[in-house]
């Protein structure tokens, strides 16, 4: 789980920083012939996109055609659960099934191209990147733990400190409550605003402000002597912030800016979001107004800000007059001229935030459906077709790749040329032995003399048999292993047998390894996504009418993490095999094919591997 919120975090603040730069970028030369309100909402776009961390994968439906590459997209996935602590099977065989449980990656090429072996890296470091999580969360709920009593006693003080209008003890500067109470009706009917809006004179104020979201309250400073134009000025000032949302807006900000505490882009959005937040109030108060009551605004906005030498709520929950320092910018924009609206480029910047949700594939719908009550007691084998076709899969989780051969006795095991001493790449053994495409196959022990699983991946495990001879036992006599094979009549085989039971099949090829995933059609049980977690995987299967399909899946990368046994078993359902198992997996897991490997792999010496002739 922790690589899942690791991967996440990289992700989205690879997009979102890419995001900022580019509007800041667009403000800087473009943007800012535009209205300020547009300058000000153009930020939603990579605000929504921050918070939203899943892609949504759409399937186009193309036909499918030998030899060509098809993206193809395996629905309906079963969840995931929690990482299981996993024990290798066939005593201390390395499997490489490490419990990587990373889910729900997207695909994204150029984030994928660019930092993808830097992020591998950490997450290959299973500590270093839980700590690194574990990190970013403490902080996190510091953050958010500290704005919020922060907010809380802030409001709590002014409140204590405040004097709501209709209260006959209320002693303020002001001649008459009325006056604002009258003003406050006037331009709530202006402004079309039918929400409850409290008026506070506050002592612990300094500046007019707006707080709270469910029960609103404007706030004015008790020891400021304004006139009755310049109250006017302030109430709709803050009554057009509450007409905006602009506090809902605020707050999303500081959500963004909690999760994405460590990315110093997003402070600069934040700051620029709170000046245009100024700006773009300032823009729709003055709408309609001549050059003399812009300037009756403006020093209203220097006499508010005058005695301004603190920052009202500094955790950034409240509407204000902004500060100081913005006040140069803003009365350039008052005085200035009409600014154009900006609604086609804000259409095309939302075209291109919801089209970032979306992975776009090519769908082979006869090649996802599967009939249900499949069975392999009549699997029927066409030996005249010699096709081969190569096909991929792509997911918002992971990518992978999956080859169907026509006639299945074209499958044969490989083995290195070292058995025993020395494995070979999957790529190599499929060379020595001129095979038109392979993939990786059985389990071996690869540990070395200083314990680590880091040995020459030579010994296997199990039983190996290639054209009918027994070239590998370490099976006690009659004794039993869970291996794939394929017999006399190009039919496989998944299971425990022993070398006994496959003599008497007539089994020509065999290699061990598990667990079986599908057996004369029906899917084995499983216990929740297998508990092996999410790692690179390899699989072996065979259609009803014989077609041979082998599958990788890349993982522990940006743009493919890897899938879960149970993932991996219903794609090979889906794909129509009535038998598959599992084969070796992670670091292992190769697909070949004339002449270059297809998947991203670390090329893991290996003893064995599954040959196309």
């Amino acid at each position: 789980m922790a690589e899942v919120i690791f991967f996440e975090l990289i992700r989205i603040t690879f997009i979102g920083s890419v995001g900022i730069l580019l509007l800041l970028m667009l403000k800087k030369f473009i943007l800012k012939k535009y209205t300020k309100q547009f300058n000000y909402y153009i930020w939603l776009v990579i605000i929504i996109r921050m918070l939203i961390p899943f892609n949504i994968p759409i399937t186009l439906t193309m036909d499918k055609e030998p030899g060509i590459i098809i993206n193809n997209v395996i629905e309906d996935r079963s969840g995931i659960n929690e990482t299981q602590d996993y024990e290798y099977p066939l005593g201390s065989l390395q499997s490489d099934f490490q419990d990587n449980n990373i889910e729900n990656g997207s695909k994204i090429s150029y984030f994928d191209k660019k930092i993808k072996n830097i992020v591998a890296l950490l997450m290959s470091k299973h500590k270093l990147t839980t700590m690194l999580v574990y990190l970013w969360l403490c902080v996190a709920l510091i953050i958010s733990i500290y704005r919020i009593i922060s907010y809380i006693k802030m409001k709590n003080l002014i409140l204590d400190l405040s004097y709501s209008m209709d209260e006959n003890n209320c002693y303020i500067k002001y001649r008459c409550n009325k006056m604002l109470s009258k003003i406050k009706c006037g331009l709530m009917k202006e402004l079309k605003l039918k929400q409850n809006i409290t008026l506070k004179i506050s002592d612990a104020a300094n500046i007019p402000f707006g707080m709270g979201i469910l029960k609103k309250y404007i706030i004015i400073p008790a020891n400021s002597n304004l006139k009755e134009d310049e109250l006017r000025w302030i109430l709709k000032h803050e009554l057009i912030h509450y007409k905006k949302r602009d506090l809902l807006y605020k707050y999303i900000v500081i959500v963004v800016k909690t999760i994405y505490w460590f990315n110093p882009l997003v402070y600069i959005m934040s700051r620029k979001i709170e000046n245009e937040c100024e700006l773009s109030c300032d823009e729709d108060v003055l709408k309609n107004h001549d050059f003399n009551e812009r300037k009756e605004y403006a020093l209203t906005l220097v006499k508010s800000l005058k005695d301004n030498n603190q920052r009202v709520l500094g955790i950034n929950l409240s509407t204000g007059f902004g500060d100081k320092k913005l006040l140069k910018e803003r009365f350039e924009e008052m005085f200035s001229k009409k600014a154009k609206s900006g609604i086609l480029i804000a259409g095309l910047c939302i075209v291109i935030c919801i089209a970032s949700f979306f992975i776009i594939s090519n769908r082979n719908l006869e090649e996802t459906s599967a009939d249900d009550g499949r069975s392999n007691s009549n699997v029927s084998v066409d030996s005249s077709n010699d096709e081969i076709e190569l096909y991929q899969l792509t997911t918002d989780k992971y990518k992978g790749y999956y080859m169907e051969i026509k006639d299945p006795k074209r499958i044969k095991v490989g083995v290195a040329v070292k058995l025993n001493e020395e494995g070979q790449t999957a790529s190599k053994i499929a060379q020595n032995y001129n095979a038109v495409a392979a993939i990786n196959g059985g389990g071996f022990l690869d540990q070395s003399s200083t314990g680590y699983w880091n040995g020459t991946g030579g010994i296997p495990v199990g039983i190996i048999m290639s054209k009918g001879e027994v070239i590998y036992n370490d099976v006690e006599q009659r004794g039993k292993t869970e291996l794939f094979a394929i017999d006399k009549q190009g039919q496989m085989i998944v299971g425990t047998y022993s070398v006994e039971d496959l003599k008497e099949k007539g089994v020509q090829e065999a290699v061990s390894f598990g667990p079986s995933l599908i057996i004369d059609g029906k899917m084995s049980e499983m216990t929740g996504d297998g508990g092996w977690g999410i790692a690179p995987r390899t699989a072996i299967g065979q259609k009803e009418d014989g077609t041979i399909i082998l599958l990788v899946i890349d993982g522990r990368g940006i743009g493919s993490l890897g899938a879960t046994l149970k993932e991996t078993q219903e794609i090979m359902y889906k794909l129509g095999a009535v038998n598959a198992i599992n084969l070796d997996g992670g670091k292992s897991s190769t697909m070949y094919y004339n002449g270059n490997t297809i998947n991203e792999t670390e090329g893991r010496k290996i003893p064995t591997a599954i040959l196309v002739e």
